[in-house]
Protein backbone atom coordinates (compact mmCIF):
# COMPACT_ATOMS: atom_id res chain seq x y z
CA UNK A 1 0.00 0.00 0.00
CA UNK A 2 1.21 3.63 -0.86
CA UNK A 3 0.52 6.10 1.64
CA UNK A 4 2.40 8.81 0.71
CA UNK A 5 4.27 8.89 -2.20
CA UNK A 6 2.76 10.63 -5.20
CA UNK A 7 0.92 7.34 -7.32
CA UNK A 8 -1.73 6.85 -4.69
CA UNK A 9 -3.28 10.22 -2.57
CA UNK A 10 -4.69 8.95 0.51
CA UNK A 11 -3.70 11.51 2.86
CA UNK A 12 -2.20 14.74 2.18
CA UNK A 13 0.74 16.24 3.92
CA UNK A 14 0.54 17.43 7.76
CA UNK A 15 -2.97 16.25 7.63
CA UNK A 16 -2.98 14.97 11.23
CA UNK A 17 -5.79 16.91 12.75
CA UNK A 18 -5.52 15.40 16.13
CA UNK A 19 -1.70 15.94 17.23
CA UNK A 20 -0.84 14.44 21.26
CA UNK A 21 -2.91 12.15 22.85
CA UNK A 22 -4.85 14.01 25.43
CA UNK A 23 -6.86 16.08 22.88
CA UNK A 24 -6.44 12.63 20.34
CA UNK A 25 -8.44 10.67 23.02
CA UNK A 26 -11.29 13.16 22.63
CA UNK A 27 -10.98 13.19 18.43
CA UNK A 28 -9.26 16.31 18.21
CA UNK A 29 -12.19 18.45 19.82
CA UNK A 30 -9.50 20.25 22.19
CA UNK A 31 -9.78 24.12 20.89
CA UNK A 32 -12.23 25.12 23.02
CA UNK A 33 -9.91 23.65 26.31
CA UNK A 34 -6.41 23.84 25.30
CA UNK A 35 -5.60 24.13 28.84
CA UNK A 36 -2.31 22.49 28.71
CA UNK A 37 0.90 21.68 26.39
CA UNK A 38 -0.79 20.62 23.64
CA UNK A 39 -2.32 23.92 23.35
CA UNK A 40 0.35 24.95 20.87
CA UNK A 41 -1.26 22.37 18.04
CA UNK A 42 -4.73 23.72 18.83
CA UNK A 43 -5.29 27.06 20.04
CA UNK A 44 -1.86 29.15 20.88
CA UNK A 45 -5.05 31.38 22.77
CA UNK A 46 -5.42 28.79 25.65
CA UNK A 47 -2.16 29.28 26.75
CA UNK A 48 -2.75 32.34 28.74
CA UNK A 49 -4.31 30.07 31.42
CA UNK A 50 -1.46 28.17 31.79
CA UNK A 51 -0.45 28.77 36.02
CA UNK A 52 2.95 26.49 35.49
CA UNK A 53 5.58 24.93 33.34
CA UNK A 54 4.65 21.73 31.28
CA UNK A 55 7.10 19.11 29.38
CA UNK A 56 5.23 16.98 27.39
CA UNK A 57 6.60 13.90 25.39
CA UNK A 58 4.55 11.50 23.38
CA UNK A 59 4.54 8.79 20.54
CA UNK A 60 2.47 6.92 18.44
CA UNK A 61 2.32 3.76 15.90
CA UNK A 62 -0.23 4.78 13.40
CA UNK A 63 -2.73 2.03 11.77
CA UNK A 64 -0.45 -0.87 13.46
CA UNK A 65 -1.32 -4.26 11.86
CA UNK A 66 -1.40 -3.12 7.73
CA UNK A 67 -0.70 -6.11 5.83
CA UNK A 68 1.92 -4.76 4.60
CA UNK A 69 4.18 -4.23 7.54
CA UNK A 70 4.28 -0.73 7.11
CA UNK A 71 5.84 1.11 10.30
CA UNK A 72 4.30 5.15 10.37
CA UNK A 73 5.06 6.88 13.74
CA UNK A 74 4.61 9.89 15.03
CA UNK A 75 6.53 11.90 17.89
CA UNK A 76 6.01 15.17 19.76
CA UNK A 77 7.25 17.11 22.20
CA UNK A 78 6.08 20.01 23.82
CA UNK A 79 6.85 22.87 26.08
CA UNK A 80 5.29 26.02 27.76
CA UNK A 81 6.34 28.52 30.11
CA UNK A 82 3.89 30.94 31.57
CA UNK A 83 5.29 34.79 32.26
CA UNK A 84 2.19 35.52 34.52
CA UNK A 85 0.32 38.70 33.43
CA UNK A 86 3.12 38.83 30.02
CA UNK A 87 1.37 35.27 28.88
CA UNK A 88 2.70 32.55 28.06
CA UNK A 89 5.21 30.75 25.51
CA UNK A 90 5.20 27.49 23.69
CA UNK A 91 7.52 25.50 21.70
CA UNK A 92 6.44 22.51 19.94
CA UNK A 93 8.19 19.71 17.77
CA UNK A 94 5.70 17.17 15.50
CA UNK A 95 7.27 14.02 13.36
CA UNK A 96 6.10 11.41 11.12
CA UNK A 97 7.67 8.81 9.40
CA UNK A 98 6.84 5.92 7.23
CA UNK A 99 10.25 3.92 7.65
CA UNK A 100 12.88 4.97 5.81
CA UNK A 101 10.24 6.02 3.09
CA UNK A 102 8.95 9.61 3.54
CA UNK A 103 8.89 11.89 6.95
CA UNK A 104 7.02 15.17 7.91
CA UNK A 105 8.21 17.58 10.73
CA UNK A 106 7.07 20.57 12.25
CA UNK A 107 8.21 22.96 14.26
CA UNK A 108 5.87 25.44 16.54
CA UNK A 109 6.90 28.52 18.20
CA UNK A 110 3.42 29.52 20.20
CA UNK A 111 2.79 33.05 22.31
CA UNK A 112 -0.75 33.44 24.11
CA UNK A 113 -2.04 36.40 26.53
CA UNK A 114 -5.77 37.35 28.39
CA UNK A 115 -6.42 40.53 26.48
CA UNK A 116 -9.30 41.56 28.60
CA UNK A 117 -10.98 39.70 31.06
CA UNK A 118 -12.12 35.89 29.67
CA UNK A 119 -10.74 36.92 26.36
CA UNK A 120 -7.10 35.60 24.71
CA UNK A 121 -5.67 35.47 22.07
CA UNK A 122 -2.47 33.57 20.44
CA UNK A 123 -0.15 33.44 17.47
CA UNK A 124 2.06 30.46 16.26
CA UNK A 125 4.85 30.82 13.93
CA UNK A 126 6.17 27.29 12.60
CA UNK A 127 8.33 25.48 10.20
CA UNK A 128 6.93 22.72 7.83
CA UNK A 129 9.19 20.43 6.23
CA UNK A 130 8.99 17.22 4.57
CA UNK A 131 11.28 14.24 2.96
CA UNK A 132 10.93 11.04 0.74
CA UNK A 133 13.79 8.59 1.21
CA UNK A 134 15.17 6.97 -1.77
CA UNK A 135 14.08 3.62 -3.10
CA UNK A 136 13.87 1.86 -6.53
CA UNK A 137 10.85 3.99 -7.79
CA UNK A 138 12.62 7.78 -7.01
CA UNK A 139 16.06 6.25 -8.05
CA UNK A 140 14.32 4.80 -11.31
CA UNK A 141 11.41 6.38 -13.13
CA UNK A 142 9.02 4.50 -15.34
CA UNK A 143 6.80 5.59 -18.02
CA UNK A 144 3.14 4.72 -18.28
CA UNK A 145 3.30 1.77 -19.74
CA UNK A 146 5.80 0.39 -16.54
CA UNK A 147 9.08 0.38 -18.41
CA UNK A 148 11.93 1.07 -16.50
CA UNK A 149 13.63 4.63 -17.84
CA UNK A 150 16.97 3.98 -16.10
CA UNK A 151 17.18 7.46 -14.68
CA UNK A 152 15.35 9.49 -11.50
CA UNK A 153 11.98 10.01 -11.46
CA UNK A 154 11.48 13.62 -12.66
CA UNK A 155 9.58 14.73 -9.46
CA UNK A 156 12.84 14.56 -7.09
CA UNK A 157 15.03 15.78 -10.51
CA UNK A 158 15.52 19.12 -7.77
CA UNK A 159 15.52 17.55 -4.48
CA UNK A 160 13.49 15.21 -2.52
CA UNK A 161 12.55 17.93 0.42
CA UNK A 162 11.00 21.20 0.74
CA UNK A 163 10.05 23.39 3.82
CA UNK A 164 8.23 26.41 4.00
CA UNK A 165 6.84 29.07 6.77
CA UNK A 166 3.62 29.19 7.86
CA UNK A 167 1.35 30.52 10.48
CA UNK A 168 -1.90 29.64 12.79
CA UNK A 169 -4.20 32.68 15.07
CA UNK A 170 -6.23 31.72 17.61
CA UNK A 171 -8.99 33.13 19.99
CA UNK A 172 -10.26 31.80 23.13
CA UNK A 173 -13.37 33.24 25.00
CA UNK A 174 -15.06 32.16 28.53
CA UNK A 175 -18.06 33.57 29.03
CA UNK A 176 -18.48 31.80 32.17
CA UNK A 177 -16.36 29.42 34.74
CA UNK A 178 -18.12 26.39 32.91
CA UNK A 179 -18.70 27.27 29.58
CA UNK A 180 -15.25 27.96 26.78
CA UNK A 181 -15.47 29.33 23.30
CA UNK A 182 -12.45 28.54 21.16
CA UNK A 183 -11.77 29.49 17.28
CA UNK A 184 -8.09 28.96 15.62
CA UNK A 185 -7.16 29.45 12.05
CA UNK A 186 -4.34 27.20 10.67
CA UNK A 187 -1.81 27.48 7.95
CA UNK A 188 -3.06 31.11 7.27
CA UNK A 189 -0.70 31.19 4.30
CA UNK A 190 -1.55 27.87 2.76
CA UNK A 191 2.26 27.18 2.18
CA UNK A 192 2.92 25.50 -1.36
CA UNK A 193 5.51 22.41 -0.04
CA UNK A 194 4.92 20.52 -3.71
CA UNK A 195 8.35 19.56 -4.65
CA UNK A 196 7.59 19.65 -8.44
CA UNK A 197 3.94 20.48 -8.93
CA UNK A 198 1.61 22.60 -6.68
CA UNK A 199 0.72 21.16 -3.46
CA UNK A 200 -0.46 23.53 -0.82
CA UNK A 201 -1.03 22.73 3.33
CA UNK A 202 -4.71 23.78 2.85
CA UNK A 203 -6.10 26.51 5.03
CA UNK A 204 -7.66 24.85 8.47
CA UNK A 205 -10.72 26.47 10.18
CA UNK A 206 -11.41 24.41 13.89
CA UNK A 207 -13.75 26.00 15.98
CA UNK A 208 -14.84 24.69 19.29
CA UNK A 209 -17.23 24.65 22.35
CA UNK A 210 -16.78 23.00 25.47
CA UNK A 211 -18.51 22.35 28.87
CA UNK A 212 -16.08 22.37 31.66
CA UNK A 213 -17.74 21.92 35.10
CA UNK A 214 -15.23 20.76 37.88
CA UNK A 215 -14.97 16.94 37.30
CA UNK A 216 -15.33 16.55 33.55
CA UNK A 217 -14.89 18.15 29.79
CA UNK A 218 -17.19 17.93 27.22
CA UNK A 219 -16.61 19.46 23.75
CA UNK A 220 -17.67 19.59 20.37
CA UNK A 221 -16.19 20.85 17.36
CA UNK A 222 -16.26 21.46 13.86
CA UNK A 223 -13.17 21.22 11.54
CA UNK A 224 -13.23 22.68 8.02
CA UNK A 225 -10.40 22.66 5.42
CA UNK A 226 -10.19 22.76 1.57
CA UNK A 227 -14.05 22.17 1.62
CA UNK A 228 -14.69 19.57 4.05
CA UNK A 229 -16.16 19.80 7.13
CA UNK A 230 -16.04 17.10 10.38
CA UNK A 231 -17.78 17.43 13.63
CA UNK A 232 -15.99 16.04 16.34
CA UNK A 233 -17.95 15.31 19.44
CA UNK A 234 -15.50 14.39 22.44
CA UNK A 235 -15.58 14.35 26.62
CA UNK A 236 -13.63 13.34 29.56
CA UNK A 237 -14.62 12.10 32.98
CA UNK A 238 -12.48 12.32 35.93
CA UNK A 239 -12.18 10.09 39.19
CA UNK A 240 -11.02 9.98 42.84
CA UNK A 241 -10.01 13.68 42.55
CA UNK A 242 -9.15 13.73 39.13
CA UNK A 243 -6.48 11.27 40.03
CA UNK A 244 -7.52 9.54 36.75
CA UNK A 245 -9.86 9.69 33.72
CA UNK A 246 -11.94 8.44 30.85
CA UNK A 247 -11.97 9.71 27.60
CA UNK A 248 -13.75 9.46 24.33
CA UNK A 249 -15.20 10.40 21.19
CA UNK A 250 -16.77 10.24 17.83
CA UNK A 251 -15.73 11.92 14.62
CA UNK A 252 -18.37 12.28 11.69
CA UNK A 253 -17.67 14.02 8.50
CA UNK A 254 -16.89 14.29 5.00
CA UNK A 255 -15.61 11.87 2.34
CA UNK A 256 -17.74 9.07 4.71
CA UNK A 257 -15.22 10.07 7.88
CA UNK A 258 -16.04 7.61 10.99
CA UNK A 259 -13.78 7.25 13.63
CA UNK A 260 -13.81 6.00 17.12
CA UNK A 261 -11.28 7.17 19.97
CA UNK A 262 -10.69 5.84 23.39
CA UNK A 263 -8.29 6.93 25.91
CA UNK A 264 -7.09 6.75 29.59
CA UNK A 265 -5.09 9.03 32.12
CA UNK A 266 -3.52 9.22 34.90
CA UNK A 267 -2.96 12.70 36.86
CA UNK A 268 -0.31 13.31 39.74
CA UNK A 269 0.56 16.60 41.22
CA UNK A 270 4.12 17.07 39.53
CA UNK A 271 3.16 14.34 36.08
CA UNK A 272 0.83 13.27 34.08
CA UNK A 273 0.57 10.02 31.85
CA UNK A 274 -2.12 9.43 28.93
CA UNK A 275 -3.17 6.57 26.67
CA UNK A 276 -5.22 6.94 23.77
CA UNK A 277 -6.39 3.91 20.93
CA UNK A 278 -8.20 5.43 17.80
CA UNK A 279 -9.90 3.20 15.65
CA UNK A 280 -11.21 3.98 11.81
CA UNK A 281 -14.80 2.45 11.81
CA UNK A 282 -14.34 3.23 7.68
CA UNK A 283 -11.71 3.09 5.36
CA UNK A 284 -8.20 1.51 6.07
CA UNK A 285 -9.49 -2.24 6.75
CA UNK A 286 -7.19 -4.99 8.46
CA UNK A 287 -5.65 -2.79 11.23
CA UNK A 288 -5.20 -3.23 14.89
CA UNK A 289 -5.84 0.85 14.90
CA UNK A 290 -3.65 3.77 15.77
CA UNK A 291 -2.22 3.63 19.23
CA UNK A 292 -0.22 6.94 21.62
CA UNK A 293 1.05 7.24 24.64
CA UNK A 294 2.71 10.57 26.35
CA UNK A 295 3.96 11.63 29.98
CA UNK A 296 3.87 15.26 30.92
CA UNK A 297 5.88 16.90 33.77
CA UNK A 298 4.97 20.03 35.08
CA UNK A 299 6.75 22.62 37.44
CA UNK A 300 7.34 25.68 38.59
CA UNK A 301 6.04 28.22 38.02
CA UNK A 302 8.83 31.57 37.83
CA UNK A 303 8.46 32.71 41.58
CA UNK A 304 7.37 36.02 42.76
CA UNK A 305 5.96 36.76 38.78
CA UNK A 306 2.97 39.45 38.45
CA UNK A 307 -0.20 37.79 37.33
CA UNK A 308 -3.35 38.41 36.95
CA UNK A 309 -6.32 38.71 39.16
CA UNK A 310 -8.55 35.05 38.87
CA UNK A 311 -11.37 35.42 36.16
CA UNK A 312 -13.62 33.56 38.26
CA UNK A 313 -14.48 33.71 42.01
CA UNK A 314 -13.47 30.46 43.64
CA UNK A 315 -16.35 28.33 43.76
CA UNK A 316 -17.53 27.59 47.42
CA UNK A 317 -18.97 24.56 48.78
CA UNK A 318 -22.25 24.72 49.39
CA UNK A 319 -23.84 24.30 52.91
CA UNK A 320 -25.73 21.12 53.84
CA UNK A 321 -29.25 23.35 54.62
CA UNK A 322 -28.63 24.66 51.00
CA UNK A 323 -28.81 21.17 49.67
CA UNK A 324 -31.81 20.49 51.70
CA UNK A 325 -30.03 18.29 54.34
CA UNK A 326 -30.74 18.15 57.69
CA UNK A 327 -28.05 19.07 60.14
CA UNK A 328 -27.10 16.00 62.54
CA UNK A 329 -28.86 16.19 66.36
CA UNK A 330 -25.00 17.21 67.57
CA UNK A 331 -24.86 20.34 65.45
CA UNK A 332 -28.39 21.71 65.71
CA UNK A 333 -28.75 24.98 67.66
CA UNK A 334 -28.67 24.68 71.56
CA UNK A 335 -31.31 26.38 73.38
CA UNK A 336 -31.00 29.63 74.49
CA UNK A 337 -30.82 30.06 78.35
CA UNK A 338 -32.89 33.34 79.52
CA UNK A 339 -31.28 34.51 82.33
CA UNK A 340 -33.35 37.30 84.54
CA UNK A 341 -32.99 39.25 87.35
CA UNK A 342 -33.69 38.21 90.97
Amino acid sequence: ICLFYPCISVFAAFDDFSYGVRPAAMGGAFTAISDDANAVFYNPAGLYRADRNEFLASYGRLYFGLDDDSNIGTSLISYVNPFGKYGTAGLGIYSLSLSDLYSEKMISFSYGFRVIPKLGVGLTMKSLSHKYGSDEYTENAIDNSGNSLGEVDHVFAQGKSKSKLSSDFGIFYRPDSKYNLGFTVQNINSPDIGLKETDKVEKTYRTGFAYTPKTANMSIEIFSKDGDTDIISGFEKYFSEKTFALRGSLTFGSRDLRRLTLGLGLNQKNYKLDYVFLYPLVGINDTYGTHKVSVSVLFGPIPNIEKFEPEFPPELSAEPAELGEKLPSDAQTPPVKTITEE
